[in-house]
């Protein structure tokens, strides 16, 4: 099954009353291109585009709109909190099976392509909560569309 990456997408806020959380406002560092679905990261105060390098205790959340900066450093980022209590949704580059579910994994891919990566745990900041609905088929072993909520990032500790 070849699923097309399109980084994360806000699935559900599991907190009574559902919805989705406030948009924050961050001032974004110059000179990058950020599609939405990009995890971001907060890199000396300013709000980045995740690196397979980075510490998953530094992320502050999801890119909500596409923004190109220039040499302007403050342009101002909308991003949703990776809060541990939101669901999203997300292509595994692997088939995920029953027993990925409650495992924590690394994300891979730049810009648009954010992908989970289930076989590398080596900075683990997403755990599977199960497949998605909203995949072409939704049973453990045959989808690579899977929830997953921050199980490491500035709010949801480390």
């Amino acid at each position: 099954m070849a699923t097309t990456a399109c980084g994360l997408k806000f699935y559900k806020n599991l907190l009574p009353g559902g919805g989705c959380p406030a948009i924050v406002k961050w001032p974004s560092k110059a000179d990058q291109t950020v599609a939405v679905g990009d995890v971001i990261l907060a890199t000396s105060g300013y709000a980045t585009i995740w690196t397979n390098s980075a510490h998953p205790e530094d992320i502050i959340g999801v890119c909500n709109k596409a923004l190109v900066t220039g040499a302007t450093t403050y342009t101002p980022m909308e991003i949703i909190p990776a809060f541990s209590w939101i669901l999203w949704e997300v292509v595994s580059q692997d088939i995920a099976a029953a027993a990925n579910r409650g495992e924590e994994y690394d994300l891979d891919g730049g810009t648009g392509v954010m992908e989970l990566d289930i076989a590398d745990t080596t900075d683990p900041c997403l755990r599977i909560f199960g497949p998605s609905p909203n995949a072409t088929d939704a049973d453990w072993g045959t989808s690579e569309l899977v929830l997953a909520f921050f199980s490491k990032s500035m709010w949801a500790g480390t």
